[in-house]
């Protein structure tokens, strides 16, 4: 939707800026006078001008691709602008000081329907010209209502950077890391080292080094004779040896032969994979003569109770998983995704800084153990969040299955 708060002061600022693009075209009152006219109210006065105008466009519905598109007009009396509704070919009616315009009956029973999203719109006071909302599920997803007071969440992140590549390479072979990493002239032509390339560095981006590994590999690349060295020296952490790199890529072009950019799991397997993610799988013996078993741990013990490299390792395993978690979520829950990937990356990044690590077991230096505890105050606070997530889901479930049980 589009919201103008501020009708007549938005038209005052366009034509100003009209003015000073072509002030023999664009003069004072002009634009305010041709508004006014369309609505056959040249002086505003059945204008509500305490409340916005808003245009709507909404979900198609199901049988009828063309969204339904709906106008919200603050007025005082239906007079005249359900007059001006009738002479665009639109349907109107007026409700609770509000003139509502859609192109058909249908859609106009839609809109009106959805009333109760344009009043708490207008119990949201807004101080901006304009507050524009959109959700373009191919491109960008942005933020929801966070009710009653319908105030926005400030993300917006891209679905997937990567779309055209994956798409491209799932009917096409993709190249193997040695063709990729090391190319021969005619190879720059080929569609999938373009795309090969594209998947490969955006996965790299994501490892914990991110984009300071990034930066370091292309800043040292000249003062090396070979690029595996300097390769070596910036993501040492994840890929500590060149056969764990080429495992790592042949999963990456695995899994494209599964790649489907349309599919997205509901709100409960969103929340069932994030939980399985934050409780991984790791190989445990319970006595020290015992054989190692698979046993789920939680990331609240792994960050506070191990220690060192198994630790890192399995960090690091975690954190890999949240961000192909991204691509598989509902997008409401891409935010807390995020949130758990980039909390794992900062506490590695804190570690790596913090210089001596004790060699005795249990022994934790001081510095290391007040990165952990403020860590694990971080990991509670987003664990409240997803349990709240969680209990909002079984509750607007419980109220679905109550309404469709009736």
């Amino acid at each position: 939707f589009v919201a103008l708060p501020k009708v007549l002061h938005t038209i005052e600022v366009l034509e100003s800026i009209g003015a000073q693009i072509d002030p023999d075209q664009m003069r004072p009152g002009m634009l305010r006078n041709q508004v006014g006219a369309m609505l056959g109210d040249p002086s505003f006065e059945n204008l509500d001008t305490s409340r916005p105008v808003c245009l709507f466009v909404f979900t198609p519905q199901p049988g009828n691709p063309a969204p339904p598109i709906a106008v919200y007009i603050p007025a005082k009396n239906a007079s005249p602008y359900d007059q001006m509704a009738s002479a665009y070919n639109m349907k109107a009616t007026f409700e609770s000081g509000t003139l509502i315009a859609a192109e058909s009956d249908e859609n106009l029973a839609f809109a009106k329907s959805k009333l109760g999203m344009y009043e708490r719109i207008v119990k949201n006071a807004m101080t901006e010209d304009l507050r524009f909302f959109v959700s373009l599920e191919d491109v960008v997803a942005p933020g929801q209502f966070s009710d009653p007071g319908m105030r926005f969440r400030t993300w917006v992140y891209n679905e997937d950077a990567t779309h055209m590549a994956k798409l491209t390479l799932k009917t096409l072979e993709p190249l193997s890391l040695e063709s990729l990493l090391m190319p021969e002239s005619y190879d720059f032509d080929d569609i999938r080292y373009r795309h090969s390339a594209h998947l490969l560095f955006h996965g790299l981006l994501t490892q914990v080094e991110g984009v300071s590994g990034m930066q370091q590999f292309l800043r040292e690349m000249p003062h090396f004779l070979n690029w595996q060295t300097t390769f070596h020296r910036s993501y040492h952490a994840s890929f500590p040896n060149m056969l764990r790199l080429e495992k790592w890529w042949a999963l990456q072009t695995a899994a494209l032969s599964q790649y489907n950019p349309v599919r997205r799991a509901d709100m409960q397997r969103s929340l069932e994979l994030l939980k399985a993610s934050l409780t991984p799988q790791a190989k445990l013996a319970e006595r020290e003569d015992a054989l190692p078993v698979y046993t789920s741990v939680s990331l609240e013990g792994v960050i506070g109770q191990w220690e060192g490299a198994v630790r890192d390792e399995q960090l690091r395993q975690v954190h890999l998983r949240l961000m192909e978690l991204k691509n598989q979520v509902v997008f409401e829950c891409v935010p807390l995704v995020e949130d758990y990937a980039q909390l794992i990356q900062e506490f590695l990044e804190q570690l790596s800084r913090l210089g001596f690590q004790s060699t005795k077991k249990g022994a934790l230096p001081l510095r290391e153990r007040t990165l952990v505890n403020r860590t694990l105050g971080r990991l509670e606070q987003l664990e409240l969040r997803r349990l709240q997530m969680l209990e909002q889901f079984r509750q607007l479930d419980a109220k679905s299955a109550a309404g469709s049980g009736s």
